[in-house]
């Protein structure tokens, strides 16, 4: 859709005029004797369309540059609203007169058919003749000034009135997130990556000036504004303009929120080719950082909210999206209003994160929730429907007077720079009727045909065309392709991959990117420079269905119902446009090997290759370049479905790439690669064989064919990257991308090619971002310990590489793998056998809501969702397995003590069975317990928890350090372990002041929680008849009034 500016919008009002005065023209000169007052009305409309020509002429000439001058006198907008409202009237009326005859009996039937009365067409005189004159007062400088200033697209309308608050609101969007803060950017990001802006400034230029009023002026809308917790939901059909109508809301929001200092607007768009933008989490996110960065008071709740989060981890926690809707709600509380507005609800692809953005939004605006108002816009689809009900309900369809008004606007636009002539100009009305008439609100539509119109010859053509316009988008689509079929191949092939690039590519393309792109060959071996297309031909025969930024020169669907065509299979049945439909994987295939063989020309065998940073420099000045370098694994790796391993084309093409000799070719792709997927702390390896980087990317084909080449070392140690097998295991990025299978079968193939899995890396750690002082720290890894850091990521994989090694007689230290600080290596609370919640409590005993509301939520994880117990319970039994295995092997006795410790502590603290208990027993030393400490303290917490009476017996069996075992008792007393407190009671001495210390704090929290049982263990212990009874009893809540009865009683006793 064409971006008018204040000219263009100044030629809409123009084009109807044009074919009112025409009109009347017509009629005057066939009717003899029509009323002077008619005549009055031609020459008005003709005066009032040369004011328009007037503005239009000089409002394009402060458009190319001229500095505004200061205004004194602003024109009112509603001036040309009434224009505009007058206009479409007439036009209206008239077009019931039928002129195309000029005999007399027609014109007697002409003159019987005037649609107004003389006292009608007077007045219509004097309204004409009114707006000619308010309009005219824009003709001076200062008027014209204000008049850009009020209209412009590109100037937002508080500055007409010259309002400091809405300046200063304008601003005040980005000013918060733009502060040098860096702790306010680094709270910003923590709470959302994702801003709406760019596509906001986007989707407002493209908003035609003075349409969209009608809602403006809706009672709903009025109705919104004024009412609290009100909602709107908007509804309506591709191609509708909801996008831009969304833009206008968010505008009108923003003024509305600039008066009123107590009012607050944050907004948000969901985009199909965004996934980011699909996430809940992003969502909620963006509308808090919008909001806290245009209040100091919102921002100290976030803030406050990110050191809650965060106090206790060393890397940033993520907030949920439960805990991100509270806060959305509480910070809504500091303002009399939040006006939120978020469009294309529908465009969110995931059915279960869908689901969830629908209900959370849903109920987003009741009182209960806070200040917050909500407008949302999408298309009307049941589940939308059906969580919308209570809202007020709007459907979207374009109304005709605003798209006659952009017709007839890009009419002018067209004639103006010749794309579109006409010989004769009643056709103009012709053509503004039979497109509006049949754009069923489409704007998208709309632009269509009038696109299609621009490139016939004759008027006769277009008369013809209007009277078979097609019926909506997906014929209007159709059509636009067979014109491109029935042309020539080299138009075919133009428009084919050039589609197909706006879809496939990772990031939006330069149009000149994606020329290059289209030129390339798969296989040449060099590029033909006259064979590059230039941009008019693409936007030409691209026409309708692209969009080119004029900023950016970014190339784009011009709608996303194009990419929903052309992914349709309905269009497989379409003869002559099976080879437009856009495969997924076929399209990865494609694009994958056009990357490979543009990398490999020629024009890249002499640069210089010493400096990284050069290298990036110089392939600025080759985008497709950079593109293809760092692009084309991952294309590859779409196209998996399409076994692209097996493809002679691709695999030509990756050994070449891949060769042992190292081409030239091959250092240039590593240094722009490295620098984008690379692990930081590692220098780009190029003194390293093409085995270890194939190794690295898990290309398996690439791998098989290297190691049958002659002088290949399957285990050669690069000083950089290790081994391949450490290449393999470890991954470029640490596992950048699937890892599973692809990681699994490369390294199954270099231990069958006698790779030696007891070779170690020396691994160098990051600097401490808080110590400039710290030096790197040296750490040796070993193939067993980096196969363990998988787990996390991938626990198939992990299991699958690490039995490989198994297998292949491979056993090795992995205590320093970063596993053991995972959530995988915690205890499972219920897992792997669910021991259900603690002992109840006494009779009469109400527990305190803290904790019902801790074992509530144990109860529903327990119980809830068999799938998640199961898949839990699969995690924690393969890693028992590989646990298992590895210490009941022959060559065990190659793990260190380390190792060795922390693999019987998660057996025993995990294991489920009276074999794991007999494996802990034999094997489980006291030393393997008291050596690590953490790790023994970590397990005998979670089992004092959790009832495991049999891991704490195992402890106190091997005998650990009671001062570690003792750590446990406190958890025990609140969740009423009466056995475990028995046990650990008689195995901790009396004599120790700490255990004393934490037996008294213990024998507390069972008076609190009510454990009768557990408190006569601690006074047959020894603890004292507590002197410090009265010091916590006024503590207690009244429920423990019981428990403390019972103490009183037994301490008499």
């Amino acid at each position: 859709m064409e971006v008018l500016g204040v000219a263009s919008s100044i030629a809409g009002l123009i084009s109807l005029a044009d074919v009112i005065a025409f009109k009347v023209s017509r009629y005057y000169n066939l009717v003899k004797g029509a009323q002077s007052e008619i005549r009055a009305l031609l020459v008005e409309v003709q005066s009032l369309y040369g004011v328009l020509n007037s503005l239009k002429l000089l409002a394009t000439c402060l458009e190319d540059g001229q500095q505004p001058l200061a205004p004194s006198n602003i024109p009112k907008l509603d001036h040309f609203q009434t224009c505009r409202q007058n206009l479409d009237y007439l036009k209206k009326s008239l077009s019931k007169l039928d002129l195309d005859s000029s005999t007399k009996l027609t014109a007697l039937k002409i003159k019987l058919l005037w649609p107004f009365k003389a006292t009608e067409t007077k007045e219509l005189v004097e309204r004409i003749a009114r707006n000619k004159r308010d309009l005219a007062d824009a003709l001076t400088a200062d008027g014209l000034t204000a008049l850009v200033n009020a209209l412009s697209t590109h100037v937002d309308l508080t500055e007409a009135v010259e309002d400091v608050q809405m300046r200063l609101q304008k601003m005040a969007e980005e000013k918060g997130e733009n502060e040098q803060d860096e702790h306010k950017k680094t709270v910003f990001e923590w709470c959302s990556r994702v801003t709406p802006y760019e596509k906001h400034r986007n989707a407002k230029s493209l908003r035609h000036p003075n349409t969209v009023l009608w809602f403006f002026e809706s009672p709903e809308f009025r109705s919104w504004t004024s009412e609290a917790n009100s909602g709107i939901w908007l509804y309506g059909i591709p191609g509708a303009g909801k996008t831009i109508l969304t833009s206008a809301v968010i505008e009108e929001a923003k003024m509305l929120a600039a008066t009123k200092p107590d009012h607050a607007i944050a907004y948000f768009y969901v985009e199909y080719r965004l996934p980011e933008t699909q996430l809940l989490s992003n969502i909620l996110g963006s509308l808090i950082r919008q909001i806290c960065a245009s209040s100091e008071d919102a921002f100290g709740e976030l803030e406050a909210f990110y050191r809650e989060c965060n106090e206790k981890a060393k890397h940033p926690v993520l907030p949920t999206c439960e805990q991100l809707g509270e806060l959305l709600s509480r910070i809504s509380r500091s303002f009399e209003c939040v006006m939120v507005v978020i469009d294309g609800l529908d465009e969110s692809s995931d059915a279960q994160e869908r689901s969830s953005i629908l209900n959370l939004l849903s109920t987003l605006s009741t009182p209960e929730n806070g200040t917050i108002k909500v407008v949302y816009t999408s298309r009307d689809e049941i589940d939308i429907r059906r969580n919308f009900e209570s809202f007020e309900g709007m459907s979207i369809a374009a109304r005709s007077n605003d798209l006659e008004l952009y017709v007839a606007a890009v009419i002018e636009l067209r004639i103006k720079n010749k794309s579109l002539r006409l010989r004769d100009p009643s056709l103009k009305e012709i053509i503004i009727n039979g497109i509006v008439s049949k754009a069923n609100g489409m704007f998208q539509w709309a632009k269509c045909q009038l696109d299609y119109l621009c490139t016939l010859s004759t008027d006769k053509e277009r008369r013809r065309a209007l009277e078979t316009l097609p019926a909506d988008l997906f014929e209007t689509y159709t059509r636009i392709l067979d014109r491109v079929v029935n042309s020539t191949p080299g138009n075919r092939r133009l428009v084919e991959r050039t589609l197909r690039w706006i879809i496939q590519a990772r990031y939006p393309l330069h149009i000149d990117t994606i020329a290059t792109a289209v030129a390339v060959e798969i296989g040449s071996r060099s590029m033909d420079e006259d064979d590059i297309s230039d941009q008019d031909s693409i936007l030409k025969w691209c026409s309708s269905l692209v969009t080119k930024n004029e900023q950016s020169g970014l190339l784009a669907f011009s709608h996303f119902t194009v990419e929903e065509f052309l992914t349709d299979e309905k269009l497989l049945a379409i003869p002559g446009l099976r080879d437009f439909h856009l495969d997924d994987s076929a399209s990865e295939s494609i694009a994958a090997k056009v990357c490979l063989t543009y990398l490999q020309f020629p024009e890249f065998w002499h640069w210089e290759l010493r400096d990284s940073r050069d290298i990036i420099a110089t392939a600025s000045d080759f985008p497709f370049l950079r593109y293809s370098c760092e692009w084309w694994l991952r294309h590859a790796e779409g196209a998996k479905d399409l076994k692209i391993d097996e493809d002679e084309t691709y695999v030509d093409l990756t050994r070449q790439l891949f060769n042992p000799k190292k081409s030239s070719n091959f250092v240039l792709w590593l240094h722009i690669y490295w620098a984008e997927h690379g692990t930081y702390a590692i220098e780009v390896p190029k003194a390293a064989p093409t085995l270890h980087i194939a190794a690295a990317l898990h290309l398996g084909s690439v791998c098989s064919w290297l190691l049958e080449q002659n002088g290949c070392d399957v285990n050669f140690d690069d000083a950089t990257l290790g081994t391949p097998l450490i290449c393999a295991i470890k991954g470029i990025g640490w596992g950048y991308g699937p890892m599973s299978p692809l990681k699994e079968n490369v390294v199954r193939l270099l231990l069958q090619h006698g790779a030696r899995g007891d070779v170690n890396f020396s691994e160098t750690d990051s600097l401490d971002a808080q110590d400039d002082s710290c030096l790197p720290r040296k750490t040796i890894r070993t193939p067993m310990s980096l196969a363990l850091d998988i787990a996390s990521r991938d626990i198939k994989c992990c299991c699958a590489i690490f039995r490989h090694l198994l297998e292949a007689n491979y056993i090795s230290p992995c205590a320093e793998s970063s596993f053991w600080t995972s959530y995988l290596s915690r205890p499972f609370p219920g897992l792997p056998k669910p021991l259900g919640p603690p002992p109840p409590p006494p009779p009469g005993y109400l527990v305190p809501p803290e904790i019902r509301r801790s074992r509530s939520r144990r109860s529903s994880d327990a119980s809830s969702s068999s799938s998640g117990l199961d898949s839990g319970e699969r995690l924690v039994q393969m890693i028992l397995g590989l646990f298992r295995d590895t210490l009941n092997h022959p060559d065990s006795t190659l793990l260190d003590h380390d190792s060795r410790s922390k693999m019987i502590s998660y057996i025993a603290t995990h294991g489920n069975d009276s074999s794991d208990q007999e494996l802990v027993s034999t094997l489980a030393t006291k030393e393997d317990l008291n050596n690590s400490p953490s790790t023994t303290t970590d397990y005998a917490v979670s089992a004092a928890e959790n009832g495991q009476m049999h891991l704490i017996q195992t402890y106190v069996e091997k005998g650990v350090d009671p001062e570690i075992l003792y750590e446990c008792i406190p958890a025990a007393a609140v969740n009423g372990q009466t056995d475990i407190i028995t046990l650990l009671l008689g195995y901790c001495p009396q004599v120790n002041s700490r255990i004393s210390e934490i037996v008294t704090t213990s024998w507390i929290l069972a008076a609190k929680f009510g454990w009768h049982k557990i408190l006569r263990e601690f006074l047959n212990y020894g603890v004292d008849h507590p002197p410090s009874l009265s010091l916590f009893s006024s503590a207690m809540s009244k429920q423990s009034s019981s428990c403390l009865m019972s103490l009183r009683s037994i301490s008499t006793f």
